[in-house]
């Protein structure tokens, strides 16, 4: 996703992350796998050193699974609201999740015994949430990229797979995802720096 904005808007992105880790100061890592705990308290580390340097901090994550947190959504928002940072700050909104593993449906359905792969419409809660912490935030703007034309029928486009998972894009899906939200990131992101 990032790889091709970079190139077609001309800018380098750092990515820092770990899985399911959320790479802000006090996220509650105790919460996802513990084989994942250290190399997230890693990334978080890492991510530390470039947090005062920033211009364009994009932040990213299974929202869904996160904000069912208490201390996750206190920590959220104690980074969106440190004005230590600088940065301008982005949220980038939950895609559309799905309610069963799309290639179990694919497979089904070639069978003809299957059923299209609905959504499990609770990230549109989700997002409505996030959208208001940003507006509540200092320095911190909402991308509602789950309204992008790649999102109307998941989890196909064109006649193309683009979920790998139920809440992940396999990469035929994050190449469409970002050429769709390249006139948004350009004009959110790069027009405003």
């Amino acid at each position: 996703f990032f790889d091709y904005l970079g190139k077609e808007l001309g800018f380098k992105a750092r990515i820092i992350t770990a899985s399911s880790c959320v790479t802000i100061p006090e996220f509650n890592y105790q919460r996802i796998a513990e084989w994942a705990h250290q190399p997230c308290l890693s990334q978080i580390e890492e991510a530390k050193k470039y947090l005062d340097k920033a211009d364009t901090i994009f932040l990213a994550a299974s929202w869904n699974w996160h904000m069912q947190s208490q201390e996750f959504n206190q920590a959220l928002t104690n980074f969106l609201s440190n004005e230590e940072y600088q940065a301008q700050k982005y949220i980038i909104s939950q895609e559309p999740l799905l309610n069963r593993h799309p290639m179990r449906n694919q497979r089904f359905t070639y069978l003809g015994i299957g059923t299209k792969a609905g959504l499990d419409k609770d990230y549109l809660r989700t997002n409505q949430i996030l959208q208001e912490l940003a507006l509540a935030t200092n320095k911190t703007t909402y991308l509602a990229l789950d309204r992008l034309d790649i999102f109307k029928q998941p989890p196909i486009w064109q006649g193309h797979l683009i979920y790998y998972d139920e809440h992940h894009l396999n990469e035929v899906g994050a190449i469409e995802y970002a050429k769709q939200a390249l006139p948004i990131v350009s004009q959110e992101v790069i027009n405003a720096n």
